[in-house]
């Protein structure tokens, strides 16, 4: 879900404005702090650069979103410096929600994204071993509403078309980003990708993405 809120840009929606707004703050090092606690409450971490170098989610800091904090692992402690610590990252609002698709909402709620663990599964990594090498199966519902117009560069599209554009931006990102979740999960594959029968009463369109992903110890 975070990763699809730093790597997917909202796409434009004629008359409406966009949900997540970027911003910026800057952090002092002082060689001993590890925990940093932004201002605002961010829906994002962009980015977080130390000295003008940009660290690796997962590797260098783990983030906690409800909290607004930025921790940075052992060995990787920012040192002494002022503004050495810069934390890009989008706030306000989402349309990516860790939940499964909504359809009660109105017009202006959409398109949206959801994300939802489908299934998982571990094995022993050997014989007495506590580690276990892990498979997860997660299902993206990107859903639009019907009639709702959208701006592509200079083609207006709606309906299926808004979804199928996200849908492929989506694939896209997990394709040729993946390296940014290399620290958490890793050999990313497309399971699927299809569309649902239109739902003429509540007005959506939908389409399903499942992808699966391996890690190590999922859920520690």
């Amino acid at each position: 879900m975070h990763f699809l809120r730093v790597n997917i840009d909202e796409i434009t929606r004629v008359g409406l404005s966009n949900r997540q707004v970027a911003d910026t703050q800057s952090f002092n090092g002082d060689g001993a702090t590890d925990v940093f606690t932004l201002t605002n409450q961010p829906v994002c971490i962009n980015s977080v650069t130390v000295g003008g170098v940009v660290q690796t989610i997962y590797l260098h800091y783990e983030i906690d979103i409800d909290n607004k904090k930025i921790k940075f692992n052992a060995g990787y402690i920012p040192a002494v410096g002022t503004n050495n610590i810069v934390v890009s990252f989008d706030k306000t609002a989402t349309w990516i929600y860790p939940d499964k698709p909504r359809d009660e909402l109105s017009k202006s709620s959409f398109p949206r994204i959801g994300v939802i663990s489908l299934t998982e599964n571990s094995t022993d990594m050997g014989m007495g071993e506590t580690d276990t090498y892990d498979e997860l199966v997660f299902q993206i519902d990107v859903v639009g509403y019907k009639d709702q117009k959208c701006q592509v560069g200079s083609d207006t599209i709606a309906d299926s078309d808004v979804v199928q554009y996200l849908a492929r931006d989506v694939i896209k990102k997990l394709k040729r980003n993946k390296s940014q979740l290399f620290n958490a999960l890793y050999d990313v594959k497309i399971l699927n990708n299809y569309p649902t029968p239109f739902e003429n009463d509540k007005h959506i369109v939908r389409r399903i993405i499942e992808v699966k992903f391996n890690t190590t110890n999922a859920g520690e």
